[in-house]
């Protein structure tokens, strides 16, 4: 053999005319520089940064292929195909889509570990920002060329104001739609806006931690109401009834066909039968002298909101899917909202039922969310009955989730099994309700004793004037998390 022989060694290393080369280093620096080349280019094409590209990229591999956890198929298609072709026509999808992304980014990266229970909002925030700056976790997203060129790849600011943003640009889409001159194509182009964008704005409340909005806001005498998750519900459902023909029509039309609510066969849930006997037992309080028109309209919408949620619960121990469930309080809005702001016992207590629900199914990217302060403000304020408290205690308190996205499991959720008996006087960092032995009829107004703490959130993270009507949309989400469970976001 003519020339010098190449010498491989067992540190990867060749020897060619005395010169030495690293063939993982060399072959390492081409694949690179070939990855920046159409990293670059990808982003210029799409008018993205570096680091819009990538959250986008982690949004469309991770979160997308979650979000009808493979049952219905149509709705996949929408999220697969129609809704990434918005990316670059519609400002407003393209900021709710990245502010999902550095959303679910956070936990993957740890950072849910930084949050202390006793924490408020301010230093949640605080905390976030700060550990976003962190070489630590910029290294596990960045690449070398954005930490190099000191772009700002901070995912909690980003995730901030991508959000502000995209809650301005659905406002405006709203507001356009109020005008009679817009043309067929315009009005379709702003009615998807407003409704895709919408679908993951109200997502992102439900999911995030420093909490901008409050589950629920009961004003002050004298203090104007604030925006909250209802009033992003009942604007959503406002918006999707009023113009369900024409969403039907569209290209994103599949998602607003819900042929498993009219064909799905009742599964016995043990919860749902324990929340129509205790609305039973409250109605009990009245006399048929009694029921007038207020009265009769209260439990109409009840019996309503009941179905819908047995509806959603048996889906979800059918078929393992719980997006029903998830959109169960958009799609129970004007039933159910009302009597919450009026404080109806009854309606708040549905609702405490509800968030203990989606904090059993992990409807959150950090276990600091409105979901939690709302029971643990109900329970702050209101006396509980023994339902609630070994609620309370088995989800919130023991800190018992739903495992290996097992849905089906709701079937078994039984309060009254030995699973959530409980010792008093468990929790010691709030106090703990008296007992009321499950008398429904122990609530009352009386018992509320004082506003929201939840009532912390900087005004520029919500829509102007007219919130009621700026959401248009249908479905929750589950978060993609990092260790056993995956993104959900239909």
């Amino acid at each position: 053999m003519n020339g010098p022989l190449l010498k491989v060694t067992s540190s990867n290393l060749t020897s060619l005319n005395g010169i030495e080369y690293d063939l993982d280093d060399a072959f390492g620096q081409h694949r690179k520089f070939t990855f920046d080349i159409i990293l670059s280019s990808t982003a210029n094409i799409l008018g993205l940064l570096r680091f819009e590209l990538r959250v986008l990229r982690f949004f469309n591999d991770i979160c997308v292929p979650f979000l009808t956890y493979n049952v219905n198929k149509r709705h996949s298609i929408v999220w697969e195909v129609v809704v990434p072709q918005y990316v670059t026509s519609s400002p407003s999808i393209r900021l709710a889509i990245l502010a999902m992304g550095c959303l679910n980014i956070m936990p993957v990266l740890g950072m849910e570990r930084l949050i202390q229970e006793n924490m408020d909002p301010t230093e949640v925030a605080k905390t976030l920002e700060a550990s976003s700056d962190t070489f630590e976790v910029q290294r596990l997203f960045a690449d070398d060329y954005m930490m190099d060129l000191g772009d700002d790849i901070n995912l909690f600011r980003h995730a901030s104001e991508f959000f502000t943003h995209a809650v301005s640009g659905t406002h405006e889409a709203v507001q356009q739609l109020l005008d009679p001159n817009l043309s067929r194509q315009e009005r379709a182009e702003s009615l998807n806006d407003a409704t895709i964008t919408s679908y993951l704005m109200y997502s992102f409340i439900g999911l995030h931690p420093w909490k901008m909005l409050p589950l629920v806001h009961f004003p002050e005498p004298g203090e104007e109401p604030k925006p909250d998750m209802l009033s992003i519900a009942a604007g959503m459902k406002t918006l999707i009834v009023g113009n369900l023909d024409e969403l039907r029509a569209s290209d994103i039309g599949e998602l607003f066909f819900m042929d498993e609510l009219q064909f799905v066969f009742r599964q016995k849930v043990k919860l749902v039968e324990d929340v129509n006997d205790q609305l039973n037992e409250h109605l009990q309080k009245y006399s048929f002298l009694q029921i007038d028109l207020t009265v009769s309209s209260f439990i109409g919408d009840m019996k309503e909101a009941l179905m819908l949620f047995d509806k959603a619960c048996s889906i979800s121990v059918k078929f393992n899917y719980p997006v029903f469930l998830y959109k169960w309080l958009p799609m129970v809005g004007p039933q159910l909202i009302p009597h919450v702001r009026a404080k109806e016992p009854f309606a708040m207590h549905f609702l405490y039922v509800y968030a203990v629900l989606c904090i059993y199914f992990k409807f959150w990217c950090f276990e600091q969310n409105v979901w939690k302060d709302y029971v643990v403000w109900f329970r702050d304020n209101y006396t509980l009955c023994e339902f609630d408290e070994r609620l309370y205690q088995y989800v919130v308190v023991g800190r018992h989730y739903i495992e290996n996205e097992n849905y089906m499991d709701l079937r078994n959720f039984d309060v009254w099994s030995k699973r959530f008996d409980h010792v008093s006087n468990v929790s010691s960092y709030e106090l703990t309700a008296t007992s009321t032995n499950g008398d429904m009829n122990s609530w009352s107004d009386a018992d509320f004793r004082g506003v929201s703490p939840l009532d912390q959130f900087s005004s520029e993270f919500v829509a102007p004037s007219g919130s009621e009507s700026w959401s248009g949309g249908s479905f929750i989400p589950k978060p993609f998390e990092a260790s056993s469970s995956s993104g959900f976001f239909d």
